[in-house]
Protein backbone atom coordinates (compact mmCIF):
# COMPACT_ATOMS: atom_id res chain seq x y z
CA UNK A 1 0.00 0.00 0.00
CA UNK A 2 2.96 2.31 0.55
CA UNK A 3 3.30 2.68 -3.23
CA UNK A 4 -0.04 4.47 -3.29
CA UNK A 5 1.72 7.48 -1.75
CA UNK A 6 4.07 7.56 -4.73
CA UNK A 7 1.09 7.23 -7.06
CA UNK A 8 -0.69 10.08 -5.27
CA UNK A 9 2.22 12.53 -5.56
CA UNK A 10 3.11 11.53 -9.12
CA UNK A 11 -0.47 12.15 -10.22
CA UNK A 12 -1.01 15.25 -8.04
CA UNK A 13 -3.65 13.66 -5.82
CA UNK A 14 -3.06 15.12 -2.34
CA UNK A 15 -6.51 14.03 -1.20
CA UNK A 16 -5.51 10.39 -1.73
CA UNK A 17 -2.34 10.76 0.33
CA UNK A 18 -4.34 12.50 3.08
CA UNK A 19 -6.84 9.65 3.03
CA UNK A 20 -4.09 7.08 3.59
CA UNK A 21 -2.11 9.17 6.06
CA UNK A 22 -3.88 7.87 9.21
CA UNK A 23 -2.99 4.28 8.28
CA UNK A 24 0.72 5.07 8.66
CA UNK A 25 0.40 7.54 11.53
CA UNK A 26 0.09 6.70 15.20
CA UNK A 27 -0.27 8.72 18.36
CA UNK A 28 2.74 8.01 20.58
CA UNK A 29 1.98 10.59 23.26
CA UNK A 30 -1.40 11.82 24.56
CA UNK A 31 -2.10 15.27 25.94
CA UNK A 32 -4.25 15.92 28.98
CA UNK A 33 -5.40 18.62 31.35
CA UNK A 34 -4.84 21.58 29.01
CA UNK A 35 -7.29 23.63 26.97
CA UNK A 36 -5.16 23.91 23.82
CA UNK A 37 -2.45 21.23 23.68
CA UNK A 38 0.51 21.47 21.34
CA UNK A 39 0.03 18.89 18.61
CA UNK A 40 3.24 17.73 16.98
CA UNK A 41 4.00 15.44 14.07
CA UNK A 42 7.40 13.75 14.16
CA UNK A 43 8.96 11.94 11.23
CA UNK A 44 10.18 8.57 12.45
CA UNK A 45 13.89 7.84 12.92
CA UNK A 46 15.71 5.60 15.38
CA UNK A 47 17.19 7.63 18.24
CA UNK A 48 15.26 10.76 17.28
CA UNK A 49 11.98 9.35 18.60
CA UNK A 50 13.67 8.48 21.90
CA UNK A 51 14.94 12.06 22.16
CA UNK A 52 11.44 13.45 21.62
CA UNK A 53 9.78 11.17 24.15
CA UNK A 54 12.54 11.89 26.66
CA UNK A 55 11.69 15.58 26.30
CA UNK A 56 7.90 15.52 26.05
CA UNK A 57 6.83 12.14 27.40
CA UNK A 58 5.71 13.35 30.81
CA UNK A 59 4.38 16.77 29.77
CA UNK A 60 0.60 16.79 29.39
CA UNK A 61 0.68 19.90 27.23
CA UNK A 62 1.87 17.87 24.23
CA UNK A 63 0.19 15.40 21.90
CA UNK A 64 2.69 13.67 19.62
CA UNK A 65 2.01 11.76 16.42
CA UNK A 66 4.53 9.77 14.40
CA UNK A 67 4.58 9.22 10.64
CA UNK A 68 6.75 6.47 9.18
CA UNK A 69 9.74 7.81 7.28
CA UNK A 70 9.03 5.41 4.43
CA UNK A 71 5.86 7.43 3.73
CA UNK A 72 7.91 10.58 3.22
CA UNK A 73 10.30 8.74 0.90
CA UNK A 74 7.38 7.28 -1.04
CA UNK A 75 5.83 10.72 -1.51
CA UNK A 76 9.16 12.15 -2.66
CA UNK A 77 9.66 9.28 -5.12
CA UNK A 78 6.62 10.36 -7.11
CA UNK A 79 7.96 13.82 -7.96
CA UNK A 80 11.58 14.37 -7.00
CA UNK A 81 14.28 13.74 -9.59
CA UNK A 82 15.90 10.34 -8.80
CA UNK A 83 19.36 11.92 -8.54
CA UNK A 84 18.27 13.95 -5.49
CA UNK A 85 19.10 12.48 -2.09
CA UNK A 86 20.52 13.49 1.30
CA UNK A 87 24.04 13.89 -0.05
CA UNK A 88 23.13 15.35 -3.43
CA UNK A 89 20.46 17.97 -2.89
CA UNK A 90 21.96 21.04 -4.47
CA UNK A 91 21.62 20.91 -8.24
CA UNK A 92 22.06 23.11 -11.28
CA UNK A 93 19.93 20.82 -13.43
CA UNK A 94 16.71 22.46 -14.60
CA UNK A 95 14.69 19.26 -14.32
CA UNK A 96 15.90 18.57 -10.78
CA UNK A 97 15.01 22.06 -9.62
CA UNK A 98 11.61 21.84 -11.28
CA UNK A 99 10.94 18.55 -9.49
CA UNK A 100 11.65 20.21 -6.13
CA UNK A 101 9.11 22.94 -6.85
CA UNK A 102 6.51 20.39 -7.90
CA UNK A 103 7.09 18.32 -4.77
CA UNK A 104 6.92 21.39 -2.55
CA UNK A 105 3.64 22.46 -4.13
CA UNK A 106 2.17 18.99 -3.61
CA UNK A 107 3.27 18.86 0.04
CA UNK A 108 1.69 22.25 0.63
CA UNK A 109 -1.66 20.97 -0.62
CA UNK A 110 -1.27 17.76 1.39
CA UNK A 111 -0.54 19.68 4.58
CA UNK A 112 -3.64 21.84 4.19
CA UNK A 113 -5.75 18.69 4.04
CA UNK A 114 -3.96 17.10 7.00
CA UNK A 115 -4.67 20.17 9.08
CA UNK A 116 -8.38 19.52 8.74
CA UNK A 117 -7.83 16.05 10.23
CA UNK A 118 -5.21 16.78 12.89
CA UNK A 119 -4.62 20.48 13.49
CA UNK A 120 -0.87 20.07 13.94
CA UNK A 121 1.19 22.94 15.34
CA UNK A 122 4.58 21.87 14.00
CA UNK A 123 6.60 19.07 12.42
CA UNK A 124 9.87 17.72 13.82
CA UNK A 125 12.57 15.74 12.05
CA UNK A 126 15.94 14.27 13.02
CA UNK A 127 18.24 15.89 10.44
CA UNK A 128 18.01 19.00 8.29
CA UNK A 129 19.38 17.08 5.28
CA UNK A 130 16.79 14.29 4.81
CA UNK A 131 15.92 14.78 1.15
CA UNK A 132 12.26 13.84 1.46
CA UNK A 133 11.77 16.51 4.15
CA UNK A 134 13.47 19.49 2.53
CA UNK A 135 10.61 20.84 0.39
CA UNK A 136 8.11 19.78 3.04
CA UNK A 137 9.92 22.15 5.41
CA UNK A 138 9.75 24.95 2.86
CA UNK A 139 6.05 24.29 2.23
CA UNK A 140 5.24 24.46 5.94
CA UNK A 141 7.19 27.67 6.39
CA UNK A 142 5.31 29.27 3.49
CA UNK A 143 2.09 28.50 5.35
CA UNK A 144 3.39 29.81 8.68
CA UNK A 145 3.88 26.42 10.36
CA UNK A 146 7.24 25.60 12.00
CA UNK A 147 9.41 22.78 10.72
CA UNK A 148 11.88 22.03 13.52
CA UNK A 149 14.95 19.82 13.43
CA UNK A 150 16.62 18.12 16.37
CA UNK A 151 19.88 17.20 14.65
CA UNK A 152 20.51 13.55 15.45
CA UNK A 153 24.00 13.17 13.93
CA UNK A 154 26.41 15.39 15.87
CA UNK A 155 29.62 13.43 16.42
CA UNK A 156 32.03 15.39 14.24
CA UNK A 157 35.58 14.47 15.18
CA UNK A 158 38.33 16.83 13.92
CA UNK A 159 38.92 14.60 10.90
CA UNK A 160 35.25 14.80 9.90
CA UNK A 161 34.69 18.53 10.32
CA UNK A 162 36.37 19.55 7.05
CA UNK A 163 34.57 16.76 5.18
CA UNK A 164 31.17 17.79 6.54
CA UNK A 165 31.93 21.43 5.83
CA UNK A 166 32.28 20.48 2.16
CA UNK A 167 29.25 18.20 2.33
CA UNK A 168 27.02 20.83 3.94
CA UNK A 169 28.16 23.68 1.72
CA UNK A 170 28.43 21.95 -1.66
CA UNK A 171 26.02 19.00 -1.52
CA UNK A 172 23.28 19.61 1.04
CA UNK A 173 22.66 23.33 1.10
CA UNK A 174 20.67 25.66 3.40
CA UNK A 175 18.04 24.53 5.87
CA UNK A 176 14.56 25.47 4.67
CA UNK A 177 12.68 25.17 7.96
CA UNK A 178 12.31 27.24 11.13
CA UNK A 179 15.02 26.24 13.62
CA UNK A 180 17.63 23.56 14.27
CA UNK A 181 18.47 22.22 17.74
CA UNK A 182 21.83 20.49 18.09
CA UNK A 183 23.65 18.49 20.75
CA UNK A 184 26.94 20.38 20.85
CA UNK A 185 28.83 23.51 19.83
CA UNK A 186 30.91 21.61 17.27
CA UNK A 187 27.80 20.91 15.19
CA UNK A 188 26.42 24.40 15.74
CA UNK A 189 29.59 26.11 14.51
CA UNK A 190 29.83 23.73 11.56
CA UNK A 191 26.30 24.52 10.39
CA UNK A 192 26.76 28.27 10.78
CA UNK A 193 30.18 28.36 9.11
CA UNK A 194 28.93 26.18 6.23
CA UNK A 195 26.02 28.52 5.52
CA UNK A 196 23.35 25.98 6.46
CA UNK A 197 21.60 28.20 8.96
CA UNK A 198 22.06 31.61 10.58
CA UNK A 199 23.32 31.82 14.16
CA UNK A 200 19.94 32.94 15.51
CA UNK A 201 18.21 29.88 14.07
CA UNK A 202 20.39 27.16 15.60
CA UNK A 203 20.85 26.48 19.32
CA UNK A 204 22.39 23.88 21.61
CA UNK A 205 20.02 21.80 23.74
CA UNK A 206 22.07 18.63 24.22
CA UNK A 207 21.02 15.00 23.76
CA UNK A 208 17.61 14.63 25.46
CA UNK A 209 17.60 10.83 25.71
CA UNK A 210 20.67 11.12 27.93
CA UNK A 211 18.43 12.62 30.67
CA UNK A 212 17.05 9.20 31.61
CA UNK A 213 20.60 7.86 32.01
CA UNK A 214 21.40 10.66 34.43
CA UNK A 215 18.25 9.77 36.40
CA UNK A 216 19.20 6.09 36.37
CA UNK A 217 22.56 6.95 37.88
CA UNK A 218 21.26 9.51 40.36
CA UNK A 219 18.47 7.26 41.62
CA UNK A 220 20.90 4.44 42.31
CA UNK A 221 18.93 1.94 40.23
CA UNK A 222 22.02 -0.12 39.58
CA UNK A 223 20.88 -3.74 39.97
CA UNK A 224 23.80 -4.62 42.24
CA UNK A 225 22.75 -8.28 42.47
CA UNK A 226 22.78 -8.91 38.71
CA UNK A 227 25.12 -11.40 37.06
CA UNK A 228 28.33 -9.84 35.77
CA UNK A 229 27.60 -8.44 32.30
CA UNK A 230 29.60 -6.77 29.52
CA UNK A 231 27.97 -4.75 26.74
CA UNK A 232 29.91 -4.29 23.51
CA UNK A 233 28.65 -1.93 20.80
CA UNK A 234 29.69 -3.43 17.49
CA UNK A 235 31.33 -1.19 14.90
CA UNK A 236 32.50 -1.62 11.33
CA UNK A 237 35.69 -0.86 9.38
CA UNK A 238 34.27 2.48 8.24
CA UNK A 239 32.60 3.63 11.47
CA UNK A 240 33.09 7.36 11.98
CA UNK A 241 34.98 7.82 8.69
CA UNK A 242 33.93 10.05 5.77
CA UNK A 243 31.65 8.40 3.23
CA UNK A 244 29.04 9.50 0.72
CA UNK A 245 26.11 7.13 0.61
CA UNK A 246 23.47 7.60 -2.08
CA UNK A 247 19.91 6.35 -2.30
CA UNK A 248 18.80 3.41 -4.37
CA UNK A 249 18.00 4.51 -7.92
CA UNK A 250 20.53 7.33 -7.89
CA UNK A 251 22.60 5.61 -10.55
CA UNK A 252 25.64 5.24 -8.25
CA UNK A 253 26.99 1.64 -8.24
CA UNK A 254 26.62 0.13 -4.80
CA UNK A 255 25.05 3.41 -3.58
CA UNK A 256 28.52 4.56 -2.48
CA UNK A 257 30.11 7.53 -4.17
CA UNK A 258 33.86 7.18 -4.49
CA UNK A 259 35.89 9.83 -2.66
CA UNK A 260 39.59 10.67 -2.90
CA UNK A 261 42.12 7.85 -2.67
CA UNK A 262 43.35 9.16 0.70
CA UNK A 263 39.86 8.95 2.18
CA UNK A 264 39.01 5.63 0.58
CA UNK A 265 42.08 4.04 2.14
CA UNK A 266 40.98 4.94 5.67
CA UNK A 267 39.56 2.02 7.66
CA UNK A 268 39.48 0.30 11.06
CA UNK A 269 39.66 -3.20 9.59
CA UNK A 270 42.24 -4.69 11.99
CA UNK A 271 40.90 -2.84 15.02
CA UNK A 272 37.37 -3.98 14.25
CA UNK A 273 38.37 -7.61 13.73
CA UNK A 274 40.55 -7.78 16.86
CA UNK A 275 37.88 -6.17 19.06
CA UNK A 276 35.20 -8.64 18.00
CA UNK A 277 37.58 -11.55 18.49
CA UNK A 278 38.54 -10.25 21.92
CA UNK A 279 34.90 -10.02 23.00
CA UNK A 280 34.22 -13.57 21.85
CA UNK A 281 37.32 -14.77 23.66
CA UNK A 282 36.16 -12.95 26.79
CA UNK A 283 32.82 -14.79 26.71
CA UNK A 284 34.41 -18.16 25.95
CA UNK A 285 36.98 -17.90 28.75
CA UNK A 286 34.55 -16.45 31.31
CA UNK A 287 31.29 -18.47 31.29
CA UNK A 288 30.15 -16.67 34.45
CA UNK A 289 29.97 -13.35 32.59
CA UNK A 290 27.08 -12.47 30.29
CA UNK A 291 28.27 -10.75 27.10
CA UNK A 292 25.99 -8.78 24.77
CA UNK A 293 27.04 -7.54 21.33
CA UNK A 294 24.76 -4.74 20.14
CA UNK A 295 24.53 -3.75 16.45
CA UNK A 296 22.58 -1.04 14.67
CA UNK A 297 19.80 -2.06 12.30
CA UNK A 298 21.38 -0.73 9.10
CA UNK A 299 22.40 -3.50 6.70
CA UNK A 300 25.99 -2.24 6.48
CA UNK A 301 26.33 -2.31 10.28
CA UNK A 302 24.84 -5.77 10.67
CA UNK A 303 26.87 -7.12 7.75
CA UNK A 304 30.10 -5.78 9.24
CA UNK A 305 29.31 -7.40 12.59
CA UNK A 306 28.50 -10.82 11.16
CA UNK A 307 31.55 -10.67 8.92
CA UNK A 308 33.73 -10.13 11.99
CA UNK A 309 32.01 -12.93 13.91
CA UNK A 310 31.79 -15.35 11.02
CA UNK A 311 35.12 -17.18 11.42
CA UNK A 312 35.00 -17.47 15.20
CA UNK A 313 34.11 -21.18 15.31
CA UNK A 314 30.67 -20.83 16.89
CA UNK A 315 29.56 -18.44 19.61
CA UNK A 316 29.56 -19.36 23.32
CA UNK A 317 26.21 -19.76 25.07
CA UNK A 318 26.79 -16.76 27.34
CA UNK A 319 27.12 -14.41 24.36
CA UNK A 320 24.02 -12.77 22.91
CA UNK A 321 23.63 -10.64 19.78
CA UNK A 322 21.07 -7.81 19.77
CA UNK A 323 20.23 -5.88 16.59
CA UNK A 324 18.58 -2.46 16.76
CA UNK A 325 16.33 -1.09 19.44
CA UNK A 326 16.80 1.19 22.42
CA UNK A 327 20.07 0.43 24.26
CA UNK A 328 18.91 1.78 27.64
CA UNK A 329 17.94 -1.56 29.17
CA UNK A 330 21.11 -3.18 27.86
CA UNK A 331 23.23 -0.46 29.49
CA UNK A 332 21.22 -0.74 32.70
CA UNK A 333 21.85 -4.49 32.84
CA UNK A 334 25.62 -4.16 32.30
CA UNK A 335 28.49 -3.43 34.62
CA UNK A 336 30.82 -2.17 31.90
CA UNK A 337 30.37 -0.89 28.34
CA UNK A 338 32.78 -1.03 25.41
CA UNK A 339 32.53 0.61 21.99
CA UNK A 340 34.10 2.91 19.45
CA UNK A 341 32.91 6.20 17.91
CA UNK A 342 29.31 5.90 19.11
CA UNK A 343 26.96 8.09 21.16
CA UNK A 344 26.10 4.97 23.20
CA UNK A 345 29.36 5.49 25.10
CA UNK A 346 28.05 8.80 26.41
CA UNK A 347 24.81 7.16 27.45
CA UNK A 348 26.86 4.63 29.41
CA UNK A 349 28.93 7.40 31.04
CA UNK A 350 25.79 9.26 32.11
CA UNK A 351 24.44 6.01 33.58
CA UNK A 352 27.54 5.68 35.75
CA UNK A 353 28.97 2.70 33.90
CA UNK A 354 32.71 2.30 33.32
CA UNK A 355 33.47 2.77 29.62
CA UNK A 356 36.34 1.08 27.80
CA UNK A 357 37.65 2.11 24.37
CA UNK A 358 40.13 0.16 22.23
CA UNK A 359 43.34 1.98 21.34
CA UNK A 360 45.42 -0.38 19.24
CA UNK A 361 45.97 -1.36 15.59
CA UNK A 362 44.77 1.53 13.33
CA UNK A 363 43.86 3.61 16.39
CA UNK A 364 47.61 4.19 16.90
CA UNK A 365 48.09 5.50 13.35
CA UNK A 366 48.46 9.31 13.34
CA UNK A 367 46.46 9.54 10.12
CA UNK A 368 43.53 7.85 11.86
CA UNK A 369 43.49 9.52 15.28
CA UNK A 370 41.70 12.68 13.99
CA UNK A 371 38.69 10.42 13.31
CA UNK A 372 38.51 9.06 16.87
CA UNK A 373 36.38 10.42 19.68
CA UNK A 374 38.63 11.96 22.30
CA UNK A 375 37.11 11.04 25.66
CA UNK A 376 40.22 11.76 27.68
CA UNK A 377 40.34 10.54 31.27
CA UNK A 378 36.61 9.83 31.32
CA UNK A 379 37.20 6.30 29.96
CA UNK A 380 39.70 3.45 30.17
CA UNK A 381 41.81 2.84 27.05
CA UNK A 382 42.93 -0.68 26.18
CA UNK A 383 46.29 -0.72 24.39
CA UNK A 384 46.07 -4.35 23.20
CA UNK A 385 43.29 -6.91 22.62
CA UNK A 386 44.54 -8.80 25.67
CA UNK A 387 44.29 -5.67 27.79
CA UNK A 388 40.79 -5.06 26.46
CA UNK A 389 39.69 -8.45 27.79
CA UNK A 390 41.49 -7.90 31.07
CA UNK A 391 39.89 -4.50 31.75
CA UNK A 392 36.39 -5.68 30.80
CA UNK A 393 36.66 -8.75 33.04
CA UNK A 394 37.92 -6.64 35.93
CA UNK A 395 35.04 -4.17 35.71
CA UNK A 396 32.46 -6.92 35.17
CA UNK A 397 33.58 -8.61 38.35
CA UNK A 398 33.34 -5.46 40.45
CA UNK A 399 29.85 -4.65 41.72
CA UNK A 400 31.13 -1.30 42.92
CA UNK A 401 32.35 -0.25 39.44
CA UNK A 402 29.01 1.45 38.79
CA UNK A 403 28.98 5.00 40.17
CA UNK A 404 26.18 7.28 41.34
CA UNK A 405 28.23 10.41 40.62
CA UNK A 406 30.16 11.93 37.72
CA UNK A 407 33.73 13.13 37.83
CA UNK A 408 34.62 16.53 36.41
CA UNK A 409 36.33 14.77 33.49
CA UNK A 410 33.14 12.89 32.63
CA UNK A 411 31.03 16.04 32.89
CA UNK A 412 33.42 17.87 30.55
CA UNK A 413 33.25 15.04 28.00
CA UNK A 414 29.44 14.93 28.15
CA UNK A 415 29.26 18.69 27.66
CA UNK A 416 31.67 18.69 24.71
CA UNK A 417 30.16 15.86 22.70
CA UNK A 418 26.48 15.61 23.69
CA UNK A 419 25.80 18.89 25.48
CA UNK A 420 24.21 17.19 28.46
CA UNK A 421 26.28 17.01 31.65
CA UNK A 422 23.27 17.97 33.79
CA UNK A 423 20.34 15.79 32.69
CA UNK A 424 18.29 18.78 31.54
CA UNK A 425 18.50 18.60 27.74
CA UNK A 426 14.87 17.52 27.49
CA UNK A 427 13.80 20.61 29.40
CA UNK A 428 15.79 22.83 27.04
CA UNK A 429 14.24 21.21 23.96
CA UNK A 430 10.76 21.39 25.47
CA UNK A 431 11.08 25.09 26.19
CA UNK A 432 12.41 25.73 22.69
CA UNK A 433 9.42 23.96 21.11
CA UNK A 434 6.98 25.90 23.31
CA UNK A 435 8.65 29.17 22.33
CA UNK A 436 8.54 28.40 18.60
CA UNK A 437 4.93 27.17 18.62
CA UNK A 438 3.78 30.10 20.78
CA UNK A 439 5.32 32.57 18.34
CA UNK A 440 3.75 30.77 15.37
CA UNK A 441 0.32 30.72 16.98
CA UNK A 442 0.58 34.40 17.84
CA UNK A 443 1.51 35.26 14.25
CA UNK A 444 -1.48 33.25 13.01
CA UNK A 445 -3.84 34.87 15.50
CA UNK A 446 -4.38 31.59 17.35
CA UNK A 447 -4.47 30.92 21.13
CA UNK A 448 -1.03 30.28 22.65
CA UNK A 449 -0.17 26.88 24.08
CA UNK A 450 -2.63 25.43 26.54
CA UNK A 451 -3.23 26.67 30.04
CA UNK A 452 -4.15 23.92 32.47
CA UNK A 453 -7.90 23.39 32.53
Amino acid sequence: MIRVFTFSSKNRLPWLAALLFPVYTRKIKKAGGVSKPIRLLIIQKEGFKEDILASLGQDKRFAVYEIYRKVMKALAAGLLDPTIDDNNYLSKEVDAEASKKAYGSFMKELWQRLQVLYGFDAVLSGNFAYFADREFAAALESLGFPFIVLQKENLKTPGRVSFFSYLYRERRGPFLGREIMVYNDIERRLEIDSGIVSAKRVSIVGMPRLDRMHRLRENGLQRKTQRPAVLFFSFGPKTGLPRLLRKAGSGIPGRKEVLSDDIERLNWQRLCRECHRAVIRLARENPGIDVVIKSKTQVRERSAMYEMLGDSGGLPSNLKIVVGGDPMRLIEASRVVCGFNTTALFEALAAGRPVVMPSFEEALDRTMTPFMLDMGKAVDYARTPEELVEILVRHAGNQEAISNSLSDQKKDVLKKWVGNPDGRAGERLRQAIIRIVTQARFQQGMPVYGNRS
